[in-house]
């Protein structure tokens, strides 16, 4: 499960789905494994295939938070947003201060369009040890979505260029744009 962990980190997830199914063949109950695939899987974009093998790894390892939250991810991009919820939700109950956790769940509501609740989430996750850049840069896209974008490009500042945060902010209004062009056409 290592090889399969570093190869998705080091930005080869197929390489990585590979060798977790091949190690799989050998060790079929193995929880790290059948964790290592689905984290492979969901890092694709493959989270409705990722959830088999990651609801056998939550049944051989229960208190795995780990687990539960890449089960949330997968069934996330499944288009199951409660049953997400659900998952990150038993992942904090295991690891209450955990702000990976926290931030899979405050992105599960703003795609939910609870972009407030999302960002009060966000920012508690920030302060919380062992926050990722990620993080704040979840919360610098959730401000983004709703409209501050001098806000929004300021929390994404510590950790990107001014120039990167800049265009990524133009990104984020120009989508935003044309999704509220695309809604009046539609009568919405």
């Amino acid at each position: 499960y290592e090889l399969s962990n570093a190869l998705r980190q080091l930005g080869n997830p197929q390489r990585a789905i590979e060798i977790a199914q091949q190690s799989l063949a050998l060790h079929p109950d193995s929880p790290q494994l059948l964790l290592a695939y689905g984290t492979a899987l969901t890092s694709t974009g493959r989270g409705t295939r990722a959830t088999e093998s990651l609801q056998r790894a939550a049944q051989a390892d229960p208190t795995n938070w780990r687990i539960l939250n890449t089960l949330g991810i997968a069934h996330e991009q499944g288009g199951q947003s409660e049953r997400a919820r659900e998952y990150f939700r038993q992942a904090l109950a295991l690891s209450p201060s955990e702000p990976s956790v926290m931030s899979n769940l405050a992105l599960s509501y703003a795609l939910s369009g609870e972009a407030e609740t999302a960002e009060r989430m966000l920012r508690e996750a920030m302060i919380r040890p062992g926050a990722e850049a990620a993080v704040r840069q979840n919360l610098a896209l959730v401000i983004a979505l709703q409209g501050r974008f001098d806000e929004a490009e300021e929390v994404a500042r510590y950790d990107v260029t001014p120039a990167m945060a800049q265009a990524n902010m133009a990104y984020v209004r120009a989508m935003l744009t044309s999704r509220r062009s695309y809604d009046s056409l539609r009568g919405d």
